[in-house]
């Protein structure tokens, strides 16, 4: 199978209300553990859907206690012609 080029955009609420009185950041999400996680698996498995990988994506998000909803979105840019992309949008919460 041809691997495809995706763009992933991940938006989280949290609550946040400790980290922005004590400015540390060991009190708020830290989006790298996000990015790590996100590109080993772009490292290390096959996903046929887009789907299937803003869903893995989401539960890896919602696994942190601050975090209880993630928006994913997974595109493929220029898969279609006459489009910049296509993709799709999810939101999962706790």
């Amino acid at each position: 199978m041809k691997k495809t080029d995706v763009l992933i955009n991940i938006v989280v609420w949290a609550n946040t209300c400790k980290s922005a009185n004590t400015n540390d950041l060991n009190d708020t999400v830290d989006y790298r553990l996000f990015h790590h996680t996100v590109s080993d698996w772009s490292q290390t498995r096959t996903y046929t859907l887009v789907e299937t990988l803003a869903e893995n994506i989401a539960s890896l998000c919602l696994q942190h206690p601050l975090v209880y909803k993630a928006q994913i979105t997974v595109e493929k840019p220029h898969i279609l012609s006459q489009s910049a992309s296509a993709g799709v949008t999810i939101v999962r919460e706790k």
